[in-house]
């Protein structure tokens, strides 16, 4: 019995101790690998975030990085090892390429090129009428491209005429040519909704006089004796006639178009053109502004059609609508322009048309009101020579604004 005692002995104090104590657990170590890689963002002097790749023009590059566990920023400039800038801003030439690198290795590199353009007479007409085609195509769709004829005959008419110009309309055309370098890469970097409302605001500014147009090419003059007198194109025709209240019209469109003066009077079917009177002043429109009467006659013409624009000088007013007449489906716009002569009569003027003939109805008009003279007007001077003038000064003014604005249109607030 005590043999059999001593034989268990060694399987109880195994099972005692089984019993007793639990096994020690075997260490565990965890580790956080880091996957992440550096953060590199940049932005354009014009306010947009650029993705690499890209190529600026005439504009800097704010480049930033970050990452918690940055080890190191490398910049190379056309190949060559630099230091990052001051404030991280790239101003000059070259190509760059900025590597970024963690602790654990984790890499993101940042390519961009920055270019240089020194607007020149060479340059100067090609770049402001690629801006021009380039806000027309997006703002109204379509494809619209400015002959090459056309891009030389007005180069030749600035660089011939270029000491001549105001300093406001020089600077307006040189601000014009900078935007177009980058107007695209621009536009690409917005957002979807903010390409919403660049396209309402670029839209609103072609179906406008906000831009500066060259000059016709050998327009024809209309006169009527010493009193009126203003150019438009010469692939233009048009007719007079007088109303049953007496009132005097004069129409002018495109050769070719084909018309009675019941639709040339009648806004929804009229043919693209001008069509414009000397009015009298009446009970309803006397002590109004000039504004408020174009208003007036924009509610008659056009009542569900929606005012886009307004330009107000101190000559008189311009208000721009848009929209489409109910049973078409082209949509039309038109510039209702008031004019106040003397204190029995004023001249109003409806412009307009399709808009997908705006690409040479809006330089017509423009130019049709730009070398307007009115004897009538109260403009100093003798001769009414000042009303063009008037309005040649307030457009360059406003032209000037739009160009600059262009970036971030001011009627919703900018981005």
């Amino acid at each position: 019995m005590n043999k059999i005692k001593h034989l268990l002995a060694p399987i109880i104090l195994v099972a005692f101790l089984a019993s007793t104590f639990s096994p020690i657990a075997s260490p565990v170590f965890s580790a956080t690998i880091d996957k992440t890689k550096p953060k590199i963002v940049a932005k354009a002097g014009f306010g947009k975030y650029i993705t690499s790749g890209k190529t600026i023009t005439n504009t800097t590059l704010i480049v930033s990085v970050s990452d918690k566990n940055l080890k190191s920023t490398v910049v190379t400039k056309d190949g060559k090892k630099i230091k990052m800038p001051t404030k991280n801003k790239f101003v000059s030439a070259g190509k760059y390429i900025v590597t970024a690198k963690d602790k654990s290795n984790n890499t993101t590199i940042y390519k961009f090129t920055i270019k240089k353009v020194i607007i020149s007479h060479a340059n100067l007409i090609p770049l402001y009428y690629n801006l021009i085609d380039f806000l027309r195509t997006t703002g109204l769709g379509g494809t619209y491209v400015t002959p090459s004829a056309e891009r030389s005959r007005v180069a030749t008419l600035v660089k011939t005429y270029w000491t001549s110009i105001t300093p406001t309309i020089q600077n307006t055309v040189v601000q014009a040519a900078q935007v177009a370098l980058n107007i695209k890469l621009f536009y690409l970097s917005c957002t979807t909704a903010q390409k919403t409302k660049l396209r309402a605001s670029w839209k609103r500014i072609m179906l406008s006089p906000n831009f500066i147009y060259a000059p016709l090419k050998n327009p024809n003059t209309y006169r009527s004796g010493s009193t009126i007198s203003f150019n438009y194109p010469s692939d233009w025709t048009g007719g007079e006639a007088v109303d049953a209240n007496n009132i005097g019209w004069l129409f002018l469109g495109k050769n070719g178009s084909t018309s009675t003066w019941k639709n040339v009077m009648d806004t929804k079917n009229s043919p693209s053109g001008s069509l414009s009177g000397v009015m009298p002043v009446t009970s309803d429109v006397n002590g109004k502004s000039a504004l408020e009467v174009a208003r007036l006659y924009a509610k008659t013409y056009a009542p569900t059609f929606k005012e886009i624009n307004k330009i107000t000088t101190t000559l008189g007013a311009v208000v721009v609508i848009s929209g489409k007449f109910s049973g078409q489906t082209v949509e039309k716009f038109f510039w209702i322009v008031v004019i106040p002569g003397t204190a029995t009569n004023y001249s109003m003027s409806r412009m307009g048309g399709k808009v997908s003939e705006s690409a040479t109805l809006v330089p017509s008009f423009f130019n049709m009101l730009n070398t307007l003279n009115w004897s009538s007007t109260p403009v100093g001077g003798g001769g009414g020579s000042g009303a063009g003038d008037a309005f040649g000064t307030a457009w360059s003014r406003v032209s000037t604004a739009v160009v600059a604005n262009i970036w971030a249109p001011s009627d919703n607030g900018g981005y």
